[in-house]
């Protein structure tokens, strides 16, 4: 019978290792990780990485995410997600960012327009091009004169222009060109109906007395519609979006049932002094009910901001109540139907709410295991300070003017300066130079500067050495010696690196304790695996 079963256990042994991968075998768990009996994917580790680490190309860490995944764990033992402040970040997070979704999804991803469309713009809104001549003259009579001329064809714009300046009757004279996206309805009327070569009055009784000359009305030329293609583009999409919204508030409106007691919203429009504690309803929805005292109280509220604002701009802040109902119906159904659609439940969204919804948990943990960590006492910062004191001594400092020109150039500044002359003065007469000063730790002097200034004094300036690929001179301007501060001097900086120091102490035992109370199991096949494959995506 043992030979038997022994034979059978063999035989299932030789069928799953037939393929050469143990990964085949049933009872090994495809998990990247398992802590507590919780497993943790390799696409959650990837996911988790993506938005947490910030340099483009660290190695992937997976000890990080086990000491994450295990503050997030007690963050939620502790019902951290309950308390208000929490809930606030993560809600105003999802309703923002769904919201932009919403609008992707149901407004711009549906933003389609042809060829045809932009051309029949372009027609519409920029042809005609008028060139236009417009002249002022300091009298009526040489104004009509001209007029007249024109007209008449008895002289051309050139000729006219000519002798008006001569007879000093032509106070100005300039051409301008003209489309109908820039011209107002105004001058359209009285663009449209103008002739080639015709003059018109532009009215007007005190001087100057102006005229307009139709120089040439130009139809598309060379590639005028591509000039202008991408404007017209994004007007249309500004056009089409705004379709699309509307067309989704009014679906939204009738899906959520929202409705205005429009007696109640008159009375409202024609009073505006309505109790704060109304509570009859003027705004009816399957979500909520509005009352007159939240209405009127939001009404206000948005008023007062918008005038303050407009105060600020200098523009025009009064908005209608109409308008602020419209708003708030729209903002209103467009926020519940994001929300109902449930984006954070679907990918990729679902990555990003849940790190962002994690690493809110854990900040609120952290903060909560962290707050009874008091600021250093003073004994702490004496002793402290002696026994760290030389990570905080001041290096000595060269502070030097570097002087870059060509050759013959520096000969001449040199020659000056030795003569008695002052180097910014010598310079300042100097074309093809440039004058810099520059600080640098003596420890990180460049050797090129260090060996040429190395026997100077104060104001001296060295011979000319390459530096950076010029031809230079140096100045010594000064230097400071090495300095060992005071504790005075940095006790503030001392204490806040302390405290931030027992802050990091204090985590690295708070990590040490969770693992000793969890039960951790890596796979590590899937790890090398997922290493060589971020790896290989960072060298790309």
């Amino acid at each position: 019978m043992r030979t038997f079963i022994t034979a059978v256990v063999f035989s299932f042994f030789c069928l799953y290792s037939s393929s050469g991968s143990a990964a085949n075998w049933p009872w090994q768990s495809t998990a990247l990780l398992t802590l507590d009996e919780v497993e943790y994917s390799g696409e959650e580790f990837e996911q988790w990485w993506k938005w947490w680490n910030e340099e483009p190309h660290a190695a992937p860490d997976l000890e990080l995410f086990i000491d994450w995944q295990l503050k997030v764990k007690e963050a939620e033992r502790m019902e951290l997600f309950t308390t208000a402040q929490v809930r606030k970040k993560v809600d105003t997070f999802l309703k923002a960012r769904t919201l932009l979704l919403l609008q992707d999804e149901e407004v711009r991803s549906k933003v389609i327009y042809s060829e045809a469309e932009l051309r029949q713009e372009y027609e519409t809104s920029y042809l005609p091009v008028w060139h236009l001549g417009l002249l002022a003259f300091s009298t009526q009579e040489a104004a009509a004169s001209a007029l007249q001329n024109l007209n008449n064809g008895q002289t051309d714009l050139e000729s006219l222009v000519a002798s008006a300046h001569e007879e000093k009757t032509l106070v100005r004279y300039e051409t301008k060109m003209k489309r109908p996206a820039n011209s107002s309805s105004a001058w359209r009327g009285i663009l449209d109906p103008l002739q080639e070569h015709q003059a018109l009055a532009l009215g007007g009784e005190a001087a100057p007395y102006k005229i307009i000359y139709l120089i040439k009305k130009q139809g598309e030329e060379g590639e005028d519609f591509q000039q202008f293609t991408d404007i017209i583009k994004s007007n249309k999409r500004k056009q089409k979006e705004r379709e699309l919204t509307f067309q989704l508030v009014e679906r939204l409106k009738e899906k959520y049932n929202v409705r205005v007691d429009e007696e109640i919203y008159k009375r409202l429009e024609s009073e505006e002094a309505e109790s704060p504690e109304n509570e009859d309803v003027v705004l009816y929805s399957d979500k909520i009910n509005v009352t007159v005292g939240q209405f009127m109280a939001g009404f206000k509220k948005t008023s007062k901001g918008q005038r303050e604002a407009a105060s600020r701009s200098q523009s025009a802040g009064n908005i209608s109540m109409r308008w602020y109902l419209n708003s708030l119906i729209s903002s209103s159904v467009v926020s519940w139907e994001s929300l109902d659609r449930h984006y954070e439940e679907r990918p990729p969204f679902s990555w990003i709410f849940r790190f962002y919804r994690e690493n809110v948990m854990t900040k609120a943990y952290i903060a909560m295991m962290q707050s009874s960590i008091g600021l250093p006492t003073q004994e702490e910062i004496e002793a402290y300070y002696q026994e760290k004191v030389e990570q905080y001594r001041l290096p000595g400092e060269v502070r030097v003017k570097l002087l870059s020109a060509a050759p013959d150039l520096l000969r001449k500044v040199r020659l000056q300066t030795l003569a008695g002359e002052g180097l910014a003065k010598v310079v300042s007469g100097l074309e093809g130079v440039t004058l810099k000063s520059v600080t640098f730790q003596e420890e990180s002097l460049p050797a090129a500067i260090k060996e040429n200034i190395k026997f100077l004094s104060a104001q001296e300036l060295s011979p000319s050495f390459s530096y950076e690929g010029k031809e230079t001179m140096a100045q010594l301007l000064g230097k400071s010696e090495e300095q060992v501060p005071t504790l005075a001097h940095i006790q503030e900086r001392i204490s806040k690196d302390l405290h931030e120091q027992k802050k990091k102490e204090a985590m690295d035992s708070l990590h040490e304790k969770l693992r000793q109370h969890s039960t951790i199991a890596i796979n590590k096949p899937l790890w090398l695996s997922i290493t060589k494959k971020l790896q290989e995506e960072n060298e790309q």
